[in-house]
């Protein structure tokens, strides 16, 4: 029983990097258009698909 437990949660940790390489490098390039001036807020937030409590909370401007 707990192999299957670790074998789900490997799999489940494998997945999570897999998204979060595909899209850290989108955020970070709508946050440097954003601080650039290029976009607006609204734009980098639906761009990169966060919900203005995330954006402000200052979770976007550490990328």
């Amino acid at each position: 029983m707990l192999t299957v437990f670790g074998a789900l949660a490997e799999q489940e940790r494998e997945n999570i990097l897999e998204r979060q390489r595909k899209e850290i490098p989108i955020a970070k390039n709508a946050c440097r258009r954003w601080k650039a001036g290029e976009i607006t807020v609204n734009a980098a937030m639906q761009e990169v698909g966060l919900k203005p409590d995330t954006f402000y909370a200052g979770h976007f401007f550490l990328v």
